[in-house]
């Protein structure tokens, strides 16, 4: 003769429910932390990976590092263009 067995577990609508609520309740613990962790260990990693360079001369062992503090200088272009068309389809382009 074969031994059988069988068990059966309900559980209510409240309960599910209560669970439900603990996983939103561990979620917004979790994801704070998890953000707070991935800042800092961020911030450890950037901080030992800056150098200092010096601004008069080029260095090939500083090549793809990371400069804490930078300046860069760029032109700006002020342009003015005016066209001018003539009678037989002539045109005029002056720039200032």
């Amino acid at each position: 003769m074969a031994d059988f067995y069988t068990e059966i577990c309900s559980e209510g609508w409240f309960s599910r429910i209560g669970g439900s609520i603990n996983g939103i309740l561990f979620g917004l613990v979790a994801i704070p932390m998890c953000v707070i962790l991935l800042w800092w260990n961020e911030g450890r990693a950037v901080t030992a990976a800056i150098v200092a360079v010096a601004a008069d001369k080029v260095n090939a062992a500083n090549d793809k590092k990371l400069i804490r503090h930078i300046e860069i200088y760029q032109w700006v272009e002020n342009k003015k263009v005016e066209k001018k068309e003539y009678v037989g389809g002539s045109e005029e382009t002056k720039t200032a």
